[in-house]
């Protein structure tokens, strides 16, 4: 049984290879914006299962300020299997490929697939498996991400801010 990562600092992926897009940003350099961070093996059913789930996040992702990121590992931790994985279920996200398992043994050796919603600082606040992971919960922490970014904040705030500064609570 894997041990739980919540609250704690994100395993960077360890990738030999990027076949789908380009590395991604460290987690501390998302700069205000989530990550979806997936660990796959491309030769599971399973995993070829729900891999929907993430295609259908990703398809919304820039619009929701979300970075998607997938790493392949276990037995389809190869390169043209990823890429024939990729191609497949149109992957249009950086998918990696791990071919020592290093990022799987940083995760905790979990079941597969598996989700970790990364916020800005780079620290998980949510854990597992993609089925789980419903609409709901995904807004909710895409909502509280606004946190990190300050003058989107501010701008939401400015109206209250005057009102209050003026004596009309």
């Amino acid at each position: 049984r894997a041990d739980s990562l919540l609250d704690g600092p994100a395993p960077d992926p360890v990738v030999t290879q990027w076949v789908v897009g380009e590395a991604p940003p460290a987690w501390k350099s998302l700069g205000g914006r989530c990550a979806l961070f997936e660990l796959l093996d491309p030769d599971d059913l399973v995993c070829q299962g729900l891999v929907s789930r993430t295609v259908e996040i990703a398809s919304k992702a820039r619009d929701r300020r979300l970075v998607v990121v997938s790493v392949a590992v276990g037995t389809g931790a190869d390169d043209e299997k990823a890429r024939e994985f990729a191609k497949r279920f149109r992957v249009t996200w950086p998918l990696g490929v791990d071919r020592r398992g290093e990022t799987f043994a940083a995760a905790g050796n979990p079941p597969l697939p598996r989700y970790f919603l990364v916020a800005p600082d780079g620290k998980v606040v949510w854990e597992g498996n993609p089925g789980a992971l419903d609409e709901a919960t995904l807004a909710g922490f895409l909502e509280r991400a606004r946190l990190w970014r300050p003058e989107e904040i501010a701008r939401l705030l400015r109206p209250a801010a005057e009102a209050f500064a003026k004596g009309r609570y």
